[in-house]
């Protein structure tokens, strides 16, 4: 309400326009949030969220960036993302001494043993 106080002459440099359009846009927030504390206290809730949510995705990004190798930070500022190839593209094996070498082929269920009775 501050900003269109001093503008309810009609004084504005952009024209009569001006003041009315911001009284139409901001005079039902008093009432509606219960006075000018109520209003400037959704004001700084509403704020301290934007403000935490673009302090955890700037870290979530650096996260995924240094800890996961993803590389999405350098995708923001060169365009491109760079993914790591294998040199080795064999299948992943686990070996279990109980059991042996099973291939890893995506699903539990395709997990197979050699010596499966």
């Amino acid at each position: 309400q501050l900003y269109t106080q001093e503008l309810t002459g009609n004084m504005s440099s952009v024209g009569s326009w001006w003041p009315e359009l911001c009284h139409f846009f901001t005079d039902w927030t008093v009432p509606a949030f219960g006075g000018e504390v109520g209003v400037r206290m959704v004001h700084y809730a509403t704020m301290w969220f934007i403000l935490g949510w673009i302090i955890l995705h700037v870290y979530y990004e650096w996260w995924r960036t240094v800890m996961w190798k993803e590389g999405d930070i350098g995708m923001m500022f060169g365009g491109y993302k760079h993914v790591r190839v294998d040199p080795d593209p064999s299948p992943v094996v686990m070996v279990r001494p109980e059991i042996g070498q099973l291939p890893l082929t995506g699903l539990a269920g395709d997990i197979q043993s050699d010596d499966a009775t």
